[in-house]
């Protein structure tokens, strides 16, 4: 698996891109490296394009939820854009959706970039549109 990584600190986003066959140990690898970075701040939004991933096990994403949901008060307020095209990974999106309704996150699944980023940069900004600034990078 492999995850590219970055956070807008003026979006309060983090981008993330999955590759490859999806692994809870690299994921929760990548995860506490994102939550340690100086950049982040909880209740940033996060937009994860995953299609380039295979889709995950029910074992996996049980695994997923549960990190997200032992590490409430870092996720508070935030929310998580999962991007796709790919009805399975829709379809585990919209599970793990049903399975994180008590988190103190939320979890939506869009089919564009722009549409994730506006739902997930609105995280803690409240009313505020998201930033149009996207520097590239690696975290």
């Amino acid at each position: 698996m492999k995850i590219d990584w970055h956070i807008d600190p003026n979006a309060r986003v983090v981008y993330l891109k999955y590759s490859g066959t999806t692994e809870f140990a690299y994921w929760s690898a990548t995860m506490h490296r994102i939550l340690a970075n100086e950049h982040y701040e909880p209740g940033f939004g996060f937009v994860a394009e995953i299609d380039g991933a295979l889709v995950p096990d029910t074992a996996v994403l049980t695994q997923m939820l549960n990190f997200v949901e032992r590490r409430g008060p870092e996720f508070k307020g935030s929310r998580w854009a999962n991007v796709t095209v790919n009805p399975a990974h829709f379809g585990m999106t919209r599970m793990a959706q049903a399975r994180s309704q008590h988190f103190t996150s939320e979890l939506a699944v869009f089919t564009t970039v722009a549409e994730a980023e506006q739902w997930a940069g609105r995280a803690s900004a409240a009313d505020e549109p998201p930033s149009e600034d996207h520097p590239s990078g690696h975290g």
